[in-house]
């Protein structure tokens, strides 16, 4: 009974990482196929591309311009964000496109713009 017993433990114990493996495998992919943006380098599950992120920024995004393009996006955590490397690019954003690049996130978790919200001062209260 006991060498029963400790097949089935060792059974479940390896069948378990396996079982966990194929879900996230799964996943990432399902993820990954649904979504239509910009290319983008491979990133973390929970922080995305924030490693990549070095000093000075400016010429890690130029870096990271030359390799995927004058458009690509990154992921901050749980915030997409799309990067345009290109002056006529963005000129066209600004100009041609402004009213549908104009959403910007909520940022109602932060505590600087709930004071904001509060008070109705500006951004020279915020420390």
């Amino acid at each position: 009974m006991e060498e029963h017993y400790d097949t089935m433990q060792i059974l479940c114990y390896s069948l378990l990482p396996c079982l966990l493996f194929l879900l996230s495998t799964k996943f990432l992919l399902y993820k990954r196929k649904k979504r239509n943006h910009p290319p983008s380098p491979f990133a973390l599950p929970i922080i995305g591309h924030l490693h990549l992120l070095k000093l000075p920024i400016h010429r890690t995004l130029d870096s990271l311009s030359k390799k995927y393009g004058p458009i690509f996006s990154l992921e901050l955590g749980s915030y997409l964000a799309v990067v345009v490397s290109s002056p006529s690019l963005v000129e066209e954003c600004f100009t041609k496109n402004d009213i549908v690049l104009a959403n910007r996130p909520d940022f109602h978790w932060w505590p600087a713009h709930i004071k904001l919200q509060q008070d109705h001062h500006g951004l020279s209260r915020v420390r």
